[in-house]
């Protein structure tokens, strides 16, 4: 046998048309201008208005709009002093209810355990020991589902923008995390910074992964975050987590892309194609010619006597902007390498102009990595 269907109760508010009734809007609900009642959401009904108002007070009945109208001007201050009445109840039970949503949430329990148990809980132990005007005003205090959705929204919200003001001006570190329960890919982002001489720790964002869950995958997800919340990447410090091959591998690895894109360097590529990735491999052969043997580099030193530079600088396989600097300091000490070369018997097309040209447009074309 099916359960049957709870119904939902209808939200009224208050119509222009109540005044010939003798109600006006009091925080969008009528209230009595001669009794101060206030109707509840099930009375919000023409019909319930009508028949307060021949049962209470049947004299008014048939006044109309005008009468009422202008009773409501001669009582302004009297409807003031109800509304402050009704901000100050209603201010007393906004901080309850905040924090009773702050503990839901910090439990993971349903919303609706506000308005089901912790509410009930309450009146009944303020019955019992405080008496049952305590347990009136506690009764007020809003918890249904919707609000408690809504003040946890409120909280969430806040606490990601104040995480966001300080990482756009302070150094911190991050910590990824997975998961792929019910086949579907999670990825966590945790945060960790020192906040007013404490280390705190926060969750940054959690991002679902609809296709594949490799480094670039994670890479992209996590620069659209950063880019929209404007935190510059340079203040991110230190990366920590597994040994999967999606964050540390070595093409695609989101550990070497995003160090790639903070520092703007990328590996020097084994083929740079033509008369450029020749003329570096010569200048490569004659730097580790000087360079390797020291007998060498003593010679080649007092060639360079009456330079700024005495040395050259020792190729790896390294950055960009590394063989820059050793390509500049090359330059440099141009002539008293081709001399030094001639010297030693190992002179081959390298002095020729145009590989010294070819050499100078690498340079260039890297100092735009600078």
């Amino acid at each position: 046998m099916s359960e049957p269907t709870t119904k939902i109760a209808k939200l009224r508010n208050y119509k222009e048309d109540f005044i010939i009734f003798g109600f006006v809007s009091v925080d969008s609900k009528p209230m009595c201008l001669e009794c101060d009642a206030i109707m509840t959401n099930h009375s919000i009904k023409k019909v319930k208005l009508e028949q307060h108002q021949k049962l209470r007070h049947p004299s008014f009945v048939g006044k109309g709009r005008e009468y009422f109208e202008n009773k409501k001007k001669i009582q302004p201050i009297k409807l003031s002093n109800f509304v402050k009445k009704i901000d100050t109840e209603k201010a007393k039970t906004l901080k309850p209810s905040y924090l009773i949503s702050e503990i839901i949430a910090k439990v993971a329990a349903p919303q609706i355990y506000g308005k089901k148990l912790v509410k009930p809980a309450l009146i009944a132990c303020a019955n019992e020991v405080l008496g049952k005007d305590a347990a009136s005003t506690l009764s007020t205090i809003p918890l249904s589902n919707n609000t408690i959705t809504r003040r946890q929204d409120e909280m969430s919200n806040f606490i990601d923008k104040k995480i966001v003001e300080i990482l756009q001006k302070t150094n911190f570190s991050i910590q990824f995390d997975d998961s792929t329960i019910h086949n579907q890919a999670i990825l966590l982002v945790y945060v960790r910074f020192v906040h007013e001489d404490d280390i705190r720790e926060e969750k940054l964002f959690i991002k679902s992964l609809s296709e594949t869950t490799n480094g670039e995958d994670i890479f992209n997800e996590v620069m659209q975050y950063f880019n929209n919340k404007n935190i510059p990447l340079t203040n991110l410090i230190n990366i920590a987590s597994d040994r999967a091959a999606a964050m540390t591998g070595k093409v695609k690895g989101f550990v070497l892309l995003l160090t790639s894109f903070i520092h703007r360097q990328h590996l020097v590529a084994k083929n740079i194609g033509g008369h450029m990735e020749e003329a570096l491999n010569t200048t490569i052969y004659a730097i580790n010619f000087v360079k390797s043997n020291s007998v060498n580099n003593r010679y080649f030193r007092q060639f360079c006597e009456d330079e700024d530079f005495k040395a050259l600088l020792l190729h790896a396989e390294v950055r960009w902007l590394s063989n820059g600097l050793i390509l500049e300091r090359l330059v440099n000490l141009w002539q008293p390498l081709i001399n030094f070369l001639m010297f030693k018997s190992q002179m081959t097309h390298y002095n020729s102009k145009k590989q010294a040209d070819t050499v100078k447009k690498i340079l260039e074309r890297l100092s735009e990595f600078k």
